[in-house]
């Protein structure tokens, strides 16, 4: 756990010994929003800074779009909890090095983008706004917690010919699961975390089945790739399996070990396994 986990874990609980409602505030406060803001790495920097910056506005939020390479048909990229577009730099080459158009986004309180937080609505709303200025996707790219956020998209209409989830979250409730475990919440200040997160997400329905991502998998009909890391500390490696079995046969799913939840990003295996799929000459 780093040092700044460690200080809002006991702060947490001491609160939570005197009233579990105040901390259940604060653990949601915490929950939509990422603790700090990622900087671009210096193995980055060079194509970040040649990407075609724009911009749109979401729930009051500039949102800050990143677009490399011209023509239609791009992929998309979404990024995770506490990541930012320039962390895809590597996809982003190789992509472009097969000619493929590229667009990636900060979501709101990651990155350049305005706001202090970000929740699963907010990235359906960017996917489909982009796909309403650029028409359906040659691919689309997700990363942990961007995975939740890119299939609600395309569930909601948002066309894609291949989809690749890397890291991916599948269960919504699993993001709530592995903060809770993280900062070491009781089940009181989890039940009061889960009643905030349900009020600010009401649609109707239960938010815990409707947003993961294996709810009536027959809306996305497209070829998907699973990548999923079995050293993976952020993410169970049984989200990946979950994906698969949902979207079978139309999924499947390549394994790898060692790289962590984040340094898969940057292996050029991953790197060359993902693009030739998006490209689309490889099954």
């Amino acid at each position: 756990m780093r040092t700044a986990e460690k200080t809002v874990s006991l702060s947490l609980r001491a609160l939570a010994g005197a009233s579990p409602r105040l901390a259940g505030r604060a653990a949601f406060y915490l929950f939509c929003r990422p603790m700090g803001r990622g900087k671009v790495r210096e193995h980055e920097r060079a194509v970040y800074d040649r990407a075609e910056r724009s911009a749109i506005t979401v729930d009051g939020n500039e949102v800050v779009v990143y677009r490399w390479g011209g023509g239609e048909r791009p992929v998309v990229l979404s990024h995770g909890w506490g990541g930012r577009a320039s962390r895809f730099a590597d996809l982003v080459q190789a992509l472009l090095d097969r000619g493929v158009p590229v667009i990636a986004f900060d979501a709101p309180g990651h990155g350049e983008s305005g706001g202090t937080g970000t929740h699963i609505l907010q990235f359906e709303a960017i996917f489909q706004r982009l796909y309403k200025d650029h028409g359906a996707f040659r691919g689309t790219v997700g990363h942990s917690f961007g995975n939740l956020g890119m299939f609600k998209a395309l569930r909601s209409g948002v066309e894609a010919e291949r989809v690749v989830s890397v890291n991916g979250v599948c269960d919504f409730f699993h993001l709530l699961d592995v903060f809770a475990e993280r900062l070491g919440l009781n089940e009181r200040v989890k039940q009061d975390l889960r009643e905030r997160s349900e009020r600010l997400l009401d649609s109707g329905t239960d938010i815990w089945d409707t947003f993961s991502v294996s709810h009536d998998p027959d809306r996305v009909q497209a070829p998907i790739l699973v990548v999923q890391d079995e050293d993976d500390d952020t993410v169970d490696p049984g989200q990946a399996r979950r994906i698969t079995a949902a979207f079978a046969p139309r999924a499947r799913l390549m394994t790898t070990e060692g790289l962590g939840h984040r340094r898969v990003l940057r292996d050029p295996a991953v790197i060359a396994a993902v693009a030739d799929f998006v490209e689309g000459d490889h099954d």
